[in-house]
């Protein structure tokens, strides 16, 4: 596979990494902010994953690659999904509510969380 390729698709599939990880540094991140970037980068690695969007002429050592990086996110994830303060927060916070919450989970989990 030529580098050119790579070095594309790299880009395009890091960028969101890099545009979130500058929003939180630029300013006081709090921690409702990080439901959407998690769901968003989530959303992201499993179109790559799955060769679905923008990434349907994605090869196969890249999906491969990006599964590796979506076991090592899952990882954290799990951590984020034990502990209930992020979804209580976002369900707190008058600016979302419980929107974000239900548009993003299953309807059994969603209804656990925002009842």
């Amino acid at each position: 596979m030529p580098f050119a390729y790579k070095l594309s698709w790299g880009t395009k599939i890091l960028k969101p990494f890099w545009d979130h990880t500058n929003s939180v540094l630029k300013a006081c991140p709090t921690i409702v902010e990080s439901l959407p970037i998690y769901w968003s980068l989530d959303d992201l690695l499993n179109d790559v994953r799955n060769a679905e969007g923008d990434f349907e002429d994605v090869n196969i050592e890249i999906r491969d690659a990006v599964e590796r990086g979506i076991r090592k996110m899952n990882k954290f994830a799990r951590k984020m999904d034990d502990n209930l303060l992020y979804y209580v927060a976002s369900v707190l916070d008058p600016r979302i509510k419980s929107s974000l919450i239900v548009s993003q989970m299953s309807e059994q989990d969603s209804g656990l969380i925002v009842s």
